[in-house]
């Protein structure tokens, strides 16, 4: 061994680069490199009697040729890559009043995925076959915003991670009517579907498809609160989605139809307007009937909240009735009964300072009270210059008169 060792100092130049070690593992390894360099400077030289290296000398050599560029040892490294999670394709396929169905297909065969969505952990139900996962998510308004996203972890780790949103749509009510409401929206004219819930919170369906952005939903309960659902389907994905909640037209809806006056040939009426309808009021029909069925009837446009019935005959009782003209239909909105027409009462004229131009005329206040003051109208015939001829008094002079003339007088 010494021997083989001199040789290698005596043959240096030859063998540069070699580095000697007291690791006795690579002891064999420096042994059969030494036999190399010698047979190169003595053919002749005798190989040493072990030339096969054991199996730790064979790990050892790996380590010796990776250093041959370098004067110190180095161990093998293992080498690692960057790990990307999964893209999860995540799809809305189902979308009520108050939740939604997510799906999308579990890429992993790996047990123990813990899930979330939105940062909350959920438990999905899974097809271990088809690796299909769904789940049914509540959401606490129709209205609200839907984006989701799915986190799929094992051991802490993400493996998967998909976003999923549906956009909004505007929805409109245009016209309510006593069974049906129209709606429109804004958006393309690809198919849309909708589903309704009554407010009281009992669900239903509608077998509504529409294909332009509006639609008249019909057969609905006169006087009920309604929310609509709009949404967008497309190739099994919901893409979009509306809502709005709408009041259907009463049979009798209470505008608060008053009375505001009276007089013998004359009734004036007040009214306010429903909240529910109001922005879908188109007009109003003003009916004054008396107990013969005979009727008084005015329309009357949007605009106005009072109206009044003529020509009506003094001591009658009346009914009126307001009816409210929603979309094309007419609705009773309001009664008033046993309205009665005062009587005109009869006073006591007198003519007192008569001239050959001018005379007085003054007669009492009737006994029957209300709760505007009296007004009174003279009429002379064949002239009229009396004064304070429409006033409250009760006494006027007429003057410029005819000498010798005839006149009829009339108080009303």
């Amino acid at each position: 061994m010494l021997h083989r060792v001199v040789a290698i100092t005596g043959y240096r130049s030859r063998c540069n680069g070699i580095v000697f070690s007291t690791n006795v593992k690579a002891l064999f390894v420096i042994l059969n490199l030494l036999v190399v360099c010698l047979s190169a400077a003595d053919p002749n030289a005798t190989k040493p009697e072990s030339t096969k290296p054991t199996s730790d000398a064979t790990a050892s050599t790996t380590t010796v040729a990776a250093i041959t560029s370098s004067t110190t040892v180095s161990s093998t490294e293992s080498t690692s890559t960057n790990f990307q999670p999964v893209l999860l394709n995540l799809r809305v396929t189902y979308i009520s009043l108050s939740s939604v169905t997510i799906n999308w297909k579990q890429d992993s065969s790996e047990g123990g995925i813990i899930y979330k969505i939105n940062n909350t952990n959920i438990t999905p139900t899974c097809d271990t076959n088809t690796k299909d996962c769904y789940y049914n998510y509540t959401i606490t308004h129709p209205s609200d915003s839907l984006i989701y996203n799915l986190k799929a972890s094992i051991d802490e780790k993400l493996v998967g991670e998909g976003t999923v949103s549906i956009s909004n749509i505007n929805v409109s009510v245009n016209e309510v009517g006593l069974n049906s409401i129209k709606l429109s929206w804004n958006g393309t004219t690809t198919s849309t579907t909708f589903i309704y819930g009554l407010m009281s919170g009992e669900n239903g369906s509608l077998d509504e498809t529409c294909n332009s952005p509006s639609c008249e939903i019909k057969g609905l309960i006169s006087g009920t609160q309604y929310q609509f659902l709009l949404y967008n389907k497309q190739d099994g994905s919901i893409l979009s989605k509306g809502y709005v909640s709408q009041h259907t037209a009463r049979q009798n809806i209470n505008f608060k139809l008053a009375d505001k006056g009276a007089t013998p040939n004359s009734v004036e009426f007040t009214w306010e307007d429903d909240g529910n309808v109001a922005n879908f009021i188109k007009g109003y029909l003003l009916e004054c009937t008396n107990n013969s069925g005979y009727t008084i009837a005015l329309n009357y446009n949007s605009t106005y909240n009072s109206g009044v019935c003529n020509n009506l005959v003094q001591g009658t009782s009346y009914t009126a009735t307001l009816k409210t003209r929603l979309s094309e239909i007419m609705v009773q909105t309001g009664v008033l009964n046993n309205l009665i027409t005062p009587v005109v009462p009869t006073v006591n004229l007198d003519i007192s300072d008569v001239h050959e131009n001018s005379f007085t005329i003054s007669w009492s206040s009737p006994d029957v009270t209300y709760d505007n003051p009296y007004t009174y109208k003279v009429e002379l015939t064949p002239t009229n210059d009396c004064a304070n001829s429409n006033a409250s008094v009760i006494e006027v002079k007429c003057t410029n008169l005819n000498n010798n003339t005839k006149y009829i007088i009339k108080v009303t």
